[in-house]
């Protein structure tokens, strides 16, 4: 969810940021809704607030007074239960409109249309160039016998691999080779549930954009992780987190899956667009004041791995 404070103040920057990234909301309506939701719970304190001043005098008045004070308070009792029911619905539709709402760029991030209008920030080395066809990893996998795509299509469909004999043992080594590097950086290690609930995926901004991407499970209303970003920024959710602690750093090994819906024909085969895979995620709480400059230290550890 986007900062509601700053969108009050200059909703005209998430309109810009909207245009930028080729996206259709309707921030005037956002406005609208922000305006009645902020006047809805105003009349709710409002009403409140008289109905717990009725309750205190009802038992000190007498006769016509106190008569009067009841009915009064009756139809307080009645407006709230309408206000309720407002508010409910405001909520709602408060979720559903402010939800798909993105993150603000940097404003160093070029404006593209699609990948096409990615910018190569820097390179390491020189592309190799073979006097014969290199072969691809699937090919070079299936023949050390380290890489099975067809039993796992027999198991359980298409996009999913058997990893087998070297490969297994290569996966544990990359893992523990980049736990030691971030654990040496200061990141505390964690192995997260793999499943997590709505308000999780919808805190992470996952949901409602790429909710077609992800697994649910039909009986207890969970989901599937297509990213241990997702339990991770969930970890300190509804906390308020000191500032002399920041940063706080989290290295997360977990197995993620992902529908991949809408990518038939996109880099296909063993390892790519694959619907389960492993990897770790690193990810900092800092002060936004800091947050840049964390971001690149990020970029240098991954360069670092690579």
């Amino acid at each position: 969810m986007i900062d509601i404070e700053l969108f009050r103040k200059n909703p005209k920057i998430f309109e810009e940021e909207i245009k930028k990234r080729g996206m259709k909301i309707d921030i005037s309506a956002g406005v609208s809704l922000d305006r009645q939701w902020r006047e809805l719970t105003f009349r709710d304190g409002e009403l409140r607030a008289k109905k717990n001043e009725a309750t205190k005098s009802i038992p000190l008045l007498r006769g016509e007074d106190r008569d009067k004070k009841i009915k009064e308070m009756k139809g307080i009792n009645v407006e709230l239960e309408e206000i309720k029911a407002k508010l409910e619905d405001s909520k709602n539709q408060y979720k559903i409109h402010f939800a798909p709402y993105p993150n603000l760029s940097h404003e160093d991030i070029p404006v593209g249309s699609d990948e096409s209008g990615n910018i190569v920030c820097s390179y390491n080395k020189e592309k190799p160039v073979f006097d014969f066809t290199p072969k691809n990893h699937i090919e070079l996998g299936t023949r050390l016998d380290i890489l099975d795509e067809k039993r796992a299509a027999k198991v359980s469909g298409s996009r999913f691999v058997f990893i087998k004999n070297e490969g297994v043992m290569l996966e544990f080594a990359l893992i523990q080779y980049v736990l030691n590097i971030l654990i040496g950086k200061g990141f505390t290690p964690m192995i997260p549930p793999t499943l997590v609930n709505e308000k999780a995926m919808y805190g992470t901004g996952f949901f409602p954009v790429e909710a077609s991407q992800y697994y649910k499970t039909e009986l207890d209303d969970l989901y599937l992780i297509g990213t241990s970003e997702v339990p991770l920024c969930a970890y300190h959710s509804d906390e308020f987190l000191d500032i002399q602690k920041l940063p706080l750093k989290y290295a997360a090994f977990s197995t993620c899956f992902r529908r991949e819906a809408g990518t038939y024909g996109k880099d296909m085969g063993g390892m790519f667009r694959v619907h389960q895979f492993d990897k770790i995620e690193m990810l900092v709480f800092a002060h936004p004041d800091n947050s840049w400059d964390e971001y690149e230290v990020l970029l240098e550890t991954l360069e670092e791995i690579m």
